[in-house]
């Protein structure tokens, strides 16, 4: 439900954005946070910059974004979820810096989807055929605060490759 409120409003144009600089590590610290039941449930191990670890903000140098850091979280919960929910052991978040913005990829080591389906995964109420239910309003909402940001999206999979989604965001250089 909360899926379809937030895209209505994406689409309506009534989402608010209240942007700041913001450490990546801290909106993915909160994020992760909120899947560790469910990762220790399912016997995941959760990987941050290649380290097996809970917790990022504290671990590594800080990588100082601009964004609004609920919408972001939603981003990542979003993204997360999908992950957990997909994942045979693992899942991953890596981040790189890249010229004037910050990469963040999300990926797990589940079966993947056909390359062919990739592109579909932003279309509004695609969902693979996969038994695994939702809305399909996720990541098209995704997508959407993504770019209201100024970044990019993208996903890449393939069968029995997993899934990795990446956004960029803005970077504050110096900070």
């Amino acid at each position: 439900m909360e899926d379809i409120l937030l895209f209505a409003k994406i689409q309506s144009g009534r989402l608010t954005m209240h942007p700041g600089a913001v450490n990546l590590y801290q909106i993915i610290d909160q994020a992760v946070s909120n899947f560790h039941s469910e990762m220790t449930m399912r016997k995941l191990d959760l990987y941050i910059d290649g380290e097996r670890t809970l917790k990022a903000a504290g671990r590594f140098p800080k990588k100082v974004v601009t964004c609004d850091s609920l919408q972001i979280e939603r981003v990542l919960n979003n993204c997360i979820h999908n992950a957990v929910k997909h994942a045979s052991s693992k899942v991953e978040v890596t981040t790189r810096d890249a010229s004037a913005e910050v990469q963040c990829t999300i990926s797990d080591d589940g079966d993947g989807m056909p390359s062919e389906y990739v592109d579909k995964v932003f279309d509004e109420y695609y969902q693979h055929d996969n038994g695994k239910k939702g809305v399909g309003l996720g990541l098209p909402s995704v997508k959407m605060i993504v770019e209201q940001h100024g970044g990019n999206v993208w996903v890449k999979s393939d069968s029995g490759a997993g899934f990795a989604f990446t956004f960029t965001l803005p970077a504050v250089r110096g900070a």
